[in-house]
């Protein structure tokens, strides 16, 4: 599961999975049970590898949708409007019964003293990583490609969001 703060994030961070070919869903804030089951059918059947979300929608923790184990938890960064509780039952609800997925949150330097003050609060021990190159070398060339193929890859949501707003007839 990969989590965002914004629903520009999630555009740019699903047409970068598009270009790099990886299957994805991305239900939308206002998803019905039977939506969400589909995308759950849809993981567990390995049509897809992701399911990409603004993290601020309930329908994660929905109880009606059986979702498959997640083995892992993305945040594309840190999630600054989620209260400790939700925090927690977030966590809580996508690890189920066999085990706490592994949670990656990919910080900017200014979410830094906001991230270690939830550490905190939750009161869980996370372990500072920095990838090391050849782990994330291999992926920058797909990522660079995929780049030049969509100009609106090239910087995140912001790139995104002035393309919306200059739109013709808005």
């Amino acid at each position: 599961m990969i989590f965002t703060s914004s629903v520009y994030e999630t555009a740019w961070v699903t047409r970068l999975l598009k270009a790099l070919n990886i299957g994805f869903v991305s239900p939308p804030a206002n998803a019905s049970e039977a939506d969400l089951a589909t995308c759950a059918t849809k993981l567990r059947s390995r049509e897809c590898h992701f399911i990409v979300s603004e993290d601020r929608w309930s329908w994660v923790c929905c109880p009606g949708c059986p979702w498959p184990r997640v083995d892992r938890v993305i945040n594309f960064c840190f999630p600054t409007h989620l209260s400790r509780e939700r925090y927690i039952k977030r966590a809580a609800y996508l690890s189920g019964v066999d085990g706490t997925p592994a949670v990656m949150t990919l910080l900017i330097p200014k979410d830094l003293e906001g991230f270690r003050r939830l550490q905190k609060e939750v009161d869980v021990p996370w372990e500072d990583y920095i990838p090391a190159k050849e782990w994330y070398m291999p992926f920058k060339e797909h990522v660079e490609e995929a780049k030049r193929k969509d100009p609106l890859l090239k910087v995140p949501y912001l790139t995104i969001q002035v393309a919306r707003e200059n739109k013709p007839g808005q």
